[in-house]
């Protein structure tokens, strides 16, 4: 089953670089003020959709490999199950379209503490839609996100916190590496642009690997509840 998850490392990373020194020749790293600039140029705008894209069609085969265990089905999604996880890949890209125009939203002073209180936002309802996105790439029983809340249930702690800690530390790395070629001598720049595309094959195999990991804890731990409620002994009342 885990198989898989090389090339799909592999193929993200490649897929990103092959990305990234695109906008390294249209001289989009040429300064640091220029990396960051995100929505200030409509060929950086349309390259961070791309980034997006890449990422999220990455997670989403993932999580096929990591279920299906083969990877011919894992490549073979059907018209249902694309359908099924569209609403899904529009709620992740929605939240990230608030973090990318984010200064567009509100004024630049605030823009930072809208894309700080977005991404916080992402973390604390992701491991509620973790069942629920598993379950639409795979055709699998949950259908809408209230019952993906409802099966994470008193586990959202312990979900929460795996998450929290197989995310945040990939995608603080990747962020702070997204800028810092801007402006470097080019065998630096070109070093920074590797490990950046690194960490988007971290982003696209370990993520998916936990949300498939917690969805398998969740339901180990839904039947041991059933199995200790009919196990228990009924109190006698008098």
């Amino acid at each position: 089953m885990i198989l898989g998850l090389p090339r799909i490392f592999g193929t993200m990373i490649l897929l990103y670089f092959a990305q990234r020194g695109v906008a390294y020749h249209m001289g989009l790293f040429d300064t640091r003020a220029a990396s960051g600039a995100l929505t200030r140029n409509e060929w950086v705008t349309v390259l961070g959709w791309l980034d997006l894209a890449i990422i999220e069609v990455g997670r989403f085969f993932a999580i096929r490999y990591l279920m299906l265990g083969e990877a011919r089905a894992a490549l073979q999604p059907s018209i249902t199950v694309a359908l099924r996880y569209l609403p899904y890949f529009a709620y992740t890209l929605s939240m990230l379209a608030v973090i990318f125009y984010a200064d567009r939203i509100v004024a630049d002073a605030w823009a930072g503490t809208l894309r700080a209180a977005t991404g916080m936002a992402i973390l604390a309802i992701e491991p509620l839609l973790m069942p629920w996105a598993v379950s639409a790439a795979t055709d699998g029983p949950i259908r809408h996100p209230g019952q993906s809340v409802w099966m994470v249930g008193r586990w959202y702690t312990w979900a929460l916190a795996l998450f929290f800690l197989g995310r945040l530390p990939i995608m603080a790395l990747h962020d702070d590496l997204s800028g810092w070629p801007g402006g470097q001598e080019p065998w630096i720049a070109w070093a920074g642009l590797a490990a950046e595309s690194v960490t988007v094959g971290l982003m696209a195999t370990i993520i998916p690997a936990l949300s498939v990991r917690i969805v398998a804890q969740l339901g180990t731990g839904r039947r041991a509840d059933r199995r200790a409620a009919v196990a228990r002994p009924a109190v006698a009342t008098h």
